[in-house]
């Protein structure tokens, strides 16, 4: 208990902590999209996104604190197998703009986005592919906009109760008071190998990137409101409907996910008629990260051809 204490007051003060030095980051990654932003009106904001590539578009919504960045070692592999792909940074997160404060970031809202912009893009149709909490978003326009969502695939999924004991702590009655204090890349290298299986694997490349939101203005707001507002009613309503999902459906999940437990992935498999569940092992919370060349391969391989009927690999 106390470790995980830990581990938490750590990501807290990565997440609230004070200006923080970023060194160069992903300087492949801003090189090939430097030309490829661009931004919708929301009306009081904007929202960032990548769409680059032609064929079928394929959304790919971001989780928790995280931006389009999520997506760095799968967008090349799904424009080499001919889909467009769509990147959406959610509200208040990474190069999106802040909305007014008012705002509330329940999962209908943070799904908007994604139909505002779909509908913006002219798109009648497109697959989706969600990770952590934009796999609760996915699952939630899976079933509220059945019309428009071919396929869904989700990895690792908010999709039941709060994921893991380390948003639950961002609620917390002084947190921000205690995080404003401190701060430092090392912070992010605590979350980062809290979420991998394989420390080994978060490199200073990657430390920079997820550092990089520290120093936006309002993101203390963005990530506290998360934490308090994203499990809504209609979240709640969406977790009692799952059994009703009419899209094809692909549940990815990390063997050894610290943050939200297996049993969630098998129960939503279960729930779900004619699901597929794909389980890799010796990985954390984010498979498509930390062993793309396993994930990647089912993401194209579901995409362009019929599901595998109620199969658990």
């Amino acid at each position: 208990m106390k470790k995980y204490f830990l581990i938490c007051l750590t990501i807290i003060i990565g997440v609230y902590g004070c200006k923080v030095d970023i060194g160069d980051g992903d300087i492949e990654w801003h090189h090939q999209i430097a030309n490829e932003s661009e931004y919708f009106d929301m009306e009081d904001y904007n929202i960032h996104y990548i769409d680059i590539g032609n064929g079928l578009p394929v959304f790919m919504v971001h989780g928790f604190a995280d931006s389009t960045y999520c997506w760095h070692k799968n967008m090349n592999p799904l424009l080499a197998a001919g889909f467009r792909t769509i990147l959406i940074d959610q509200p208040g997160m990474g190069l999106s703009g802040m909305p007014p404060e008012e705002h509330i970031f329940s999962i209908e809202n943070q799904a908007s986005a994604v139909i505002a912009l779909a509908d913006h893009l002219g798109l009648k149709q497109f697959d989706i592919v969600g990770s952590s909490m934009g796999g609760g978003i996915s699952l939630y326009l899976s079933l509220k906009y059945p019309e428009k969502i071919r396929k869904t695939i989700v990895i690792d999924p908010a999709c039941y109760e709060p994921p893991g004991r380390v948003p639950m702590i961002l609620s917390l009655p002084g947190a921000e008071t205690i995080a404003s204090v401190f701060a430092g890349k090392w912070t992010v290298k605590g979350a980062l190998k809290d979420v991998y299986f394989e420390d080994s694997k978060v490199d200073q490349i990657l430390i920079d990137e997820y550092a990089r939101p520290m120093n936006k203005p309002g993101y203390m707001h963005v990530i506290t409101s998360l934490r308090t507002q994203y499990f809504s009613d209609e979240f709640h309503n969406m977790t009692e409907n799952h059994g009703k999902l009419k899209t094809q459906l692909l549940v990815i999940w990390g063997e050894n996910d610290a943050w939200i437990p297996l049993e969630f992935g098998k129960k939503l498999h279960s729930i779900v008629p004619g699901s597929e569940l794909r389980i890799i092992e010796q990985c954390g919370h984010m498979p498509h990260q930390e062993k793309p060349d396993e994930v990647n391969p089912l993401i194209i391989e579901f995409l362009n051809a019929d599901m595998n009927h109620g199969k658990i690999l």
